[in-house]
């Protein structure tokens, strides 16, 4: 189930997914692959905001459950990046309290697992469409984010 949560304004060619779990992260890593976007992986949220000040991607999907630094974590550090990522928080459990949390942090979309390439595809095709919009509305703007 994907949830969306806010808007968003960017076309989509880099992916980070930040999962402690191996084969949880593997997987989507693959299916985002088969989407046709570049993919950058982190097992965890430190080295996951080294990525994003390095590589700058346009989507972060993210394990809301996360040990030691927490997604919460990552979330605080976010507004110092710019431009911003779309944030995807992937979550376990359907707690309206984690929701309503991840909602104040400024998260994009809620993503609850397991998830599938469909829903994927989704969130990636949203993204572009709010962009490929934004862009028609203002022909100045900068497609790239």
């Amino acid at each position: 189930m994907v949830e969306q949560i806010q808007g968003s304004s960017k076309i989509v060619t880099t992916c980070l997914v930040i999962e402690d779990s191996d084969d949880v992260r593997r997987i989507m890593c693959r299916l985002l692959a088969e989407s046709g976007v570049s993919i950058l992986d982190a097992e965890g949220p430190a080295l996951g905001i080294q990525l994003c000040r390095e590589k700058r991607p346009e989507i972060v999907f993210l394990d809301w459950d996360l040990p030691g630094l927490g997604a919460l974590d990552f979330l605080r550090v976010l507004p110092t990046f710019s431009p911003r990522p779309v944030i995807v928080v992937c979550m376990t459990y359907n707690d309206p309290r984690e929701k309503a949390l991840a909602k104040a942090a400024g998260v994009s979309y809620l993503l609850m697992k397991p998830y599938n390439r469909d829903e994927l595809d989704g969130i990636l095709r949203d993204v572009c469409k709010t962009a490929i919009s934004s862009a028609e509305a203002d022909p100045k703007s900068d497609r790239s984010g």
